[in-house]
């Protein structure tokens, strides 16, 4: 399986719980050809399989967006909330993301897309037309129950996704309790069972297209 990570994080701030380079190389190590899209605040040195970083600084001449990183709980200064965000800068920020998957899209042709959230990068897969799965925690439930303006993003991203992965049954929960969403969708699985992940894959491929031997 072609696999497109989307993150909203750099590698240098990994999530907690679903960290994106261990993922990555776990499935690159599986056998799964593997590539990632990422929001950072700063360029860097990345591994081979990262196609794109996207940067979000004021500061930097060269960034794509001339504006702090957005996340769900900024411990940086030059960082902020989401829900800080203009609308302006938000209309900017998912133009950028948009622009990037598309060409990722185009050029690696991905059978699934795998978003670290049930957020924006969620929302411009569901666009794409490609079959996705979306990673949940408690950061962005809580950002889009304080900030309307993220709803339909969220609301549709997951409503459509073809799985949900949640790594405990307190986030299961809060999931089903926030989205339109069936309870067999929602898969509890451990973040580093990149076996388990790839079987969801497989399970989600399966139900949109059928069997594919490349699966």
């Amino acid at each position: 399986m072609r696999i497109l990570l989307a993150s909203h994080r750099p590698l240098e701030d990994p999530d907690p719980v679903w960290n994106l380079r261990l993922l990555a190389e776990g499935l690159i190590a599986a056998g799964h050809p593997t590539r990632c899209l990422l929001v950072a605040d700063a360029p860097q040195q990345d591994p081979s399989w990262v196609a794109r970083r996207i940067v979000c600084n004021p500061d930097i001449a060269s960034a794509d967006l001339k504006f702090a990183l957005p996340g769900f709980a900024p411990h940086r200064a030059q960082r902020v909330a989401f829900d800080q965000l203009t609308d302006r800068q938000l209309s900017q920020y998912r133009e950028a993301l948009r622009r990037a998957l598309d060409r990722e899209v185009d050029e690696f042709n991905p059978h699934l897309i795998h978003a670290d959230a049930i957020w924006l990068w969620g929302h411009l897969a569901l666009e794409t037309g490609a079959a996705y799965v979306l990673s949940a925690s408690l950061a962005e439930l809580e950002t889009r129950q304080a900030n309307p303006r993220f709803a339909r993003f969220t609301d549709e991203a997951a409503e459509n996704a073809g799985r949900i992965l949640v790594a405990e049954n307190s986030v299961r929960a809060a999931v089903l309790d926030t989205f339109d969403v069936s309870d067999a969708r929602v898969v509890q699985v451990a973040p580093g069972a990149h076996d388990e992940i790839a079987a969801v894959y497989r399970r989600v491929l399966k139900e949109r297209y059928g069997d594919e031997p490349d699966w």
